[in-house]
Formats: structure tokens, sequence, C-alpha cells
């Protein structure tokens, strides 16, 4: 009889093991992306930013103090992980953007290449991507 039950004890032990084993790797496969767009402006002077997304029609306008970070754009999704996102980007999110000094230089690279923008990703549980650009003094024209 004893045998019985410490017998049973251990399948119960081993149900929950196992169950607490499942959903602990389901939860670790986390196919959602978080990626943020960033421009951090490490100049001593303000800069100015125009863009347009995608999925609008209005055109936005931002002044981006020295020392500062514009986030203008955050991506949110389930399909993908921020790696996957960020592997599978081959432009930027908008229909345009133009970043200039007030003087009224534009940037030397191109803004709207991706090429002049760095990708990044922590890796965790809940994965978080970045798109950034970082503009200095020569940065502009």
């Amino acid at each position: 009889m004893q045998l019985m039950i410490l017998y049973l004890a251990q399948c119960n032990f081993l149900k929950i093991i196992t169950f607490a084993l499942f959903i602990l790797i389901c939860s670790s496969c986390n196919k959602s992306y978080n990626v943020e767009y960033l421009i951090t402006n490490r100049s001593t002077k303000s800069i100015h930013v125009i863009y347009q997304k995608n999925n609008s029609n209005s055109i936005d306008t931002n002044v981006v103090a020295n020392r500062n970070t514009l986030i203008f754009l955050i991506d949110i999704g389930d399909d993908q992980s921020s790696y996957k996102y960020l592997e599978n980007l081959s432009k930027l999110p908008v229909k345009f953007i133009q970043i200039s000094n007030f003087d009224g230089h534009r940037l030397i690279c191109n803004e709207e290449d991706l090429s002049c923008w760095h990708k990044t990703y922590e890796s965790g549980r809940h994965t978080i991507g970045q798109v950034y650009i970082d503009i200095f003094e020569d940065s502009f024209n």
C-alpha cells in the first residue's frame, strides 16, 4: 500500500514537473517584437526632423535638442522575434524622413538609406529591438 502511494506521488510529481517544463518552454518561444526607431542628437546644437509614417497622411516635425533622443516610431507585432524583424528589415517604415541642422544643412548620409542606421536587439523574455542613427556636429554637409 505504501509503495502504491509512493508510486502515485511520484507520478503526480512527474506530471507537475512535465507541465511546468512545457509552460516554460512555450513561454520562452516568444514570437513577438517591439522595435523602436530613434534619432540621437549627440551634437551641441538642436536638429530638425521631418518625417511621414507609412500608415499616415500627416507629416510630423520635431526639434531634437542637443544631447537628446527622439523616438519617432515604435513597431510592435506578434508574428516574429525582434531579431527576425531586424534581419528582414530592408528599409525604414516611413514614406520619407529628413534630418537637418538649423543652418539648413542636410545630413551627409542619406537618412532614408538603412545603411546609415544601426540595428540592435536585446534577447530575453521580451525581445526589444532598436533602429537608431547618431547625429554629430560633422554629420551635416
